[in-house]
């Protein structure tokens, strides 16, 4: 990500780079946050620790709504389409976070991420098939950089 918009000069943000390591940052806490909530899983019940995910997951988003939307919800043109795409949205988040518990339990946190970065992989495959494959070839190598080095993490974990 962060060598194909230093060659190319961004993706169209002001400070690409910036935007790059937060989504970088955003990687590694996730991966944290599954580990963290593995161990949850071990000294608690499923529905306590889906309390507590639930909780968290409110004030989070509470606050990247306030900081972020600064009225974007109230200045957005509402329409059926636009409504159900948000339903969705929430639907399938609340669908995902109810069946990370039971493939935590199941698998731990090392093979959540392993199926986190398969998922990475078929993105890069759809990419690569249906929407033109990557602007450079530094950019495909540098998936492929952070690709093996996501993958050294989970070994060494």
């Amino acid at each position: 990500v962060a060598t194909d918009d230093a060659l190319r000069g961004g993706g169209g943000g002001s400070r690409p780079l910036l935007g790059d390591g937060l989504a970088l940052l955003a990687s590694l806490l996730y991966a944290v946050s599954n580990t963290m909530f593995e161990g949850l899983l071990e000294r608690t019940s499923t529905a306590e620790a889906l309390f507590r995910l639930g909780l968290c997951g409110t004030v989070v988003c509470s606050v990247q709504l306030a900081v972020a939307g600064r009225g974007e919800v109230t200045r957005s043109a509402w329409s059926l389409p636009a409504a159900v795409l948000c339903l969705t949205a929430g639907l399938t988040i609340f669908a995902f976070y109810t069946l990370v518990p039971a493939a935590l339990r199941r698998a731990g946190a090392a093979a959540m991420n392993l199926s986190l970065l398969v998922t990475n992989l078929w993105s890069w495959l759809w990419r690569v098939l249906f929407l033109g494959g990557f602007a450079s070839p530094s950019a495909v190598a540098g998936f492929f950089s952070a690709l093996a080095v996501i993958t050294a993490g989970i070994a060494v974990f």
